[in-house]
């Protein structure tokens, strides 16, 4: 929070969405201008799940993407409503999606 300005409160996400950035385990290079990526909502039957450790991983970062969302980033909610119905049986793609929603919220 902000209140270097008189009568004025500015709140901002930024060291929030840093902080999402870091716990992620690859470098996340690139920012994508939307997340509605073409494949989204797609589930291939063919698929590999992710191993325990990364899938605890994935979970823990769709769960603060969740609370991104519902704060301040209402524009990676459809994204993020998505990767949650994906958290108990998580897959290489959804992996994948949860690295783009991440760039979303890097790119602003």
């Amino acid at each position: 929070m902000d209140y270097t300005e008189e009568g004025a409160l500015y709140v901002s996400m930024l060291p929030y969405i840093d902080s999402i950035l870091e716990d992620f385990p690859e470098t996340i290079q690139n920012t994508s201008p939307t997340p509605a990526v073409e494949h989204l909502f797609k589930v291939r039957e063919n698929r590999k799940l992710l191993g325990e450790d990364q899938a605890m991983i994935f979970h823990k970062i769709v769960a603060q993407l969740l609370f991104l969302c519902m704060r301040a980033r209402r524009d990676i909610q459809a994204a993020v409503s998505f990767l949650t119905t994906r958290v108990k049986h998580p897959d290489e793609d959804d992996w994948g999606e949860g690295e783009a929603s991440s760039e979303i919220s890097e790119g602003d």
